[in-house]
């Protein structure tokens, strides 16, 4: 019996006369690139990062490995994922490829780790990283999609930084925080503010278009209903995540490796996909019907941008005409584990939701304010909604911070009891540190011109952790404060009376 799911796809596939030409070109290229690496015998190079593997890793490799007794190697598929995802962005690192292959072997240079977390220590010690459990997890299975050997392999790297750690249960959590925001619906939006010269931009580009549906009446409706709000059309949703950067918050169009495509085409490009009837309760698969797509979180509801009037909302699964799911490309698909969901907590197994648990709320004033007087409140020079980041000119979907203004080497003090786990730097956040104060919640302190604050090191509220700055992605001194809940940014001010 013939796969019903398989024929809407082909079908999906045939009506679209620009999908032929694709196949043809693609034809061609494959074509094209196989007789060149046929006839040069070279290394494929890491053209999209801008890096040739043998020239940064062969030589230092082929030193160890005369060295090392007879068969010993270094772990290269790992070498090769924690550069790629770690190393080549960042300015500071991704010179310091020596210093990073000496962290796969032993102190005296004469036998390479073998240990996973020895190797992954060793590397937090010597360029003041902090790697996480999830992250090391993350890390290794990326190093087991490694080809064996030192060979250059371009597109399989481009595919792991592609992934930039993005999982169904983030993509979840993006979804419920955009419903908790009151987000809205504007058509080709994907986490705008909603302005009205927002509004009277989309209304001139897509006015044509019968999904758009841009009329007067209905920009005003939109703008009065949902004004100040993010907005997304239901595509955007899921490329919004895709996009943003979790660490600052900006979205980039097309970043992190994913394309802009529509929901069709989306669901062209699945792999792992089945009719409605039989969608296991996993949270993050789309769902979808045609020109229309949703996230479902579990539990038999999904979160979809529906309309102009509707905005972002939770239905139920089954009232909607949904008639696929679908496993999103390049998104994780985690099996097992408790996780952050929303404000509560969700326990997988297979896949599947095994539970959903409450999680912990904190109360108002369980944190102190983190700069001395007189830089309180009047000194806030940008909340935590959306803006546009003067710096980088680009959409933050939302700040999920507050800056204060203070001149440099106004001391920084811890707003509660707890743990440095981060203390480092980062392009955009510049000197930061960041501080786990248990049951999922943390605070964050970017932009500082000096850190005292060591990862490890165990803090109480109101002890000196750094000086205000103007590093990384800012345009003058002041303090980048966070407050997360599961890794959630929350508005800080809710926390001070």
């Amino acid at each position: 019996m013939a796969n019903p799911v398989l024929i809407a796809k082909l079908a999906l596939v045939a009506a679209d006369p620009k999908t032929w030409q694709k196949i043809i070109i693609a034809c061609i290229s494959i074509f094209i690139i196989s007789a060149a690496l046929l006839g040069s015998c070279g290394a494929m190079t890491f053209t999209d990062l801008g890096f040739d593997c043998s020239q940064l890793f062969s030589a230092k490799l082929n030193e160890y490995s005369a060295v090392f007794d007879s068969g010993a190697r270094i772990n290269d598929k790992l070498l090769y994922a924690v550069y790629a995802k770690i190393f080549a962005d960042n300015d500071r690192l991704k010179n310091q490829t020596d210093e990073l292959i000496d962290c796969f072997v032993s102190d005296d240079k004469l036998s390479p780790l073998t240990d996973s977390d020895e190797i992954f220590d060793k590397i937090e010690r010597t360029f003041d990283l902090k790697i996480n459990a999830y992250m090391r997890s993350q890390l290794l299975r990326l190093a087991e999609q490694m080809p064996t050997g030192y060979a250059d392999r371009s597109t399989l790297i481009r595919n792991l930084k592609s992934s930039d750690g993005k999982t169904n249960i983030g993509l979840t959590n993006f979804a419920i925080n955009a419903l908790d925001a009151g987000s809205g619906y504007i058509y080709g939006a994907y986490g705008q503010d909603v302005t009205m010269a927002f509004l009277k931009q989309q209304q001139s580009r897509f006015f044509t278009d019968s999904d758009a549906n841009l009329t007067n009446s209905e920009v005003n409706f939109i703008y009065e209903t949902y004004g100040g709000k993010p907005a997304f059309d239901c595509i955007g949703l899921i490329k919004a995540y895709e996009w943003i950067d979790e660490d600052t918050g900006i979205i980039r169009y097309q970043s992190n490796g994913f394309r802009d495509v529509g929901a069709d085409g989306m669901f062209r490009s699945a792999v792992i996909f089945g009719e409605i009837s039989s969608i296991p309760d996993t949270p993050g698969l789309a769902v979808c019907m045609s020109g229309h797509i949703g996230i479902y979180i579990g539990n038999g509801e999904v979160i979809e941008a529906k309309s102009n009037h509707d905005g972002v909302v939770k239905t139920q699964l089954s009232e909607g005409s949904w008639t696929y799911w679908m496993q999103l490309p390049g998104i994780t698909y985690l099996t097992g584990g408790t996780h952050p969901y929303g404000t509560k907590k969700v326990t997988l197994e297979n896949g599947r939701i095994k539970e959903i648990s409450a999680g912990i709320v904190a109360g108002k004033g369980e944190f102190e304010w983190p700069l001395p007087a007189p830089y309180g409140k009047d000194y806030i020079t940008s909340g935590s909604g959306s803006r546009y980041n003067p710096v980088t000119g680009m959409y933050e979907n939302s700040h999920g911070a507050i800056d204060i203004g203070a001149p440099a080497m106004t001391p920084i003090y811890a707003a509660a009891d707890g743990t440095v786990v981060m203390s480092t730097w980062h392009d955009s956040y510049g000197n930061f540190v960041k501080i786990d104060h248990g049951n999922g919640w943390s605070t964050l302190y970017a932009h500082q011109t000096k850190r005292v604050a060591k990862v490890g090191e165990s803090v109480s509220a109101g002890d000196l952790i750094g000086y205000v700055g103007s590093t990384g992605d800012s345009t003058g001194n002041h303090l980048h404060f966070e407050i997360r809940y599961n890794d959630n940014r929350l508005d800080p001010l809710q926390f001070f009376e």
